[in-house]
């Protein structure tokens, strides 16, 4: 029962994690240059888009960033659920889109995790433009681009430490470079 009162002790560590993260894809040139539509979905792509390569980054690593990566993975759908409640989603309505939602971002984040894994950035800016940028299956130059920052996203995060990428020592790359 007392467990309930206990502070998660990951806590603090997910929630700066996470503030990085959002950070990274809130940066300004995602929505401009790179083709992410600045709307509420768009913003929800690039966070997820960037949860997926930096969970790539630490189910990598050696334990306990295997339990990081599931408190962060949570967190994010809390901050998802918690947005929605703040742009007006009625409260009956929430658990139907975050099932929805989620469902969606596992199949997505399944085959952009593959392209990353192979380093296949044609692949990788198809499905990017076919289903984060919504404009079919033709990539464009904007798509490209988004596809060679998450690759190096992905390349600048596998050589961190679980120490790195909590202090931030090690994180995404200015997507302005791009």
């Amino acid at each position: 029962m007392f467990g309930f009162f206990r502070k998660d002790a990951n806590r603090e560590v997910i929630e700066t994690v996470f503030a990085r993260m959002a950070e990274a894809a809130r940066q300004p040139e995602l929505f401009s240059a790179l083709g992410i539509p600045d709307t509420v979905n768009g913003r929800i792509e690039s966070l997820s888009l960037h949860l997926v390569v930096l969970l790539r980054a630490l189910i990598r690593l050696p334990a306990p960033a295997d339990e990081i990566a599931k408190d962060l993975t949570d967190y994010f759908y809390e901050q998802i659920e918690g947005a929605m409640r703040e742009i007006g989603v009625a409260d009956i309505k929430v658990p139907k889109r975050m099932k929805r939602m989620a469902g969606a971002l596992l199949g997505r984040s399944h085959v952009v995790a593959q392209a990353l894994q192979s380093a296949d950035r044609d692949g990788l800016a198809m499905i990017l433009c076919r289903d984060v940028l919504e404009l079919g299956d033709v990539p464009n130059e904007a798509a490209m681009r988004l596809a060679e920052y998450l690759l190096e996203a992905e390349k600048s995060l596998s050589h961190g430490t679980l120490n790195n990428i909590i202090s931030g020592a090690i994180m995404f790359p200015r997507a302005g470079a791009f």
